[in-house]
């Protein structure tokens, strides 16, 4: 059961606050009408601070819009909740803590030869290399790309089976159909 009853229709409200500014009583009003007599008190009280003879609370618009934001606002705390309780959760991994790369400081770091500047002016003037590897059920899968940093394109790869410490710079690289045309062309 709902805990209010339906609203009255605007134009009964405003009959029954008509009568009362018209000097009738509001507990004969409410008597005739079967309503509270606070009911008809506040619908009085309210009409007076909507038209402005009033000024002990705010108009109906304010608190229309007052209830919309708080509803809202009580759905933005609770949406906060739910993502501050998921930002805590953390699932169950079954993977092994294997490291693939293990790094070793008495080895010298490559050199930059570009000087961290990958903005190429055209197509095949500055590709770069990366090597990754993803875990998979069966063990790791090791990939070495060679990318266009102009067009962002993948040039060439390389897919061992196996990691081995050549992996990045004596690889046999796959090169693509474009990378090709430009190899014989600047080769020969």
């Amino acid at each position: 059961m709902p805990r209010t009853r339906n609203p009255c229709p605007a134009d009964f409200r405003d009959q029954v606050i008509a009568l009362a500014c018209a000097g009738r009583r509001v507990e004969s009003l409410a008597r005739v009408f079967e309503l509270c007599a606070a009911t008809i008190a506040g619908w009085v009280r309210q009409a007076g601070i909507d038209g402005g003879e009033r000024r002990d609370g705010p108009p109906q618009l304010e608190r229309e819009e007052l209830a919309r934001l708080r509803k809202e606002h009580r759905q933005l705390r609770m949406e906060r909740d739910i993502l501050s309780k998921a930002a805590a959760l953390t699932g169950e991994s079954r993977r092994k803590g294997t490291r693939a790369t293990i790094r070793d400081d008495r080895g010298w770091p490559a050199s930059d030869l570009v000087d961290r500047n990958f903005r190429a002016g055209e197509a095949n003037q500055l590709w770069v290399a990366d090597i990754t590897y993803v875990p998979t059920w069966a063990g790791f899968i090791y990939l070495s790309v060679v990318l266009d940093t102009w067009s962002r394109r993948i040039v060439g790869w390389y897919n061992p089976s196996r990691r081995h410490s050549a992996l990045g710079y004596e690889s046999p690289i796959t090169f693509g159909r474009s990378a090709q045309k430009q190899l014989q062309f600047t080769t020969g």
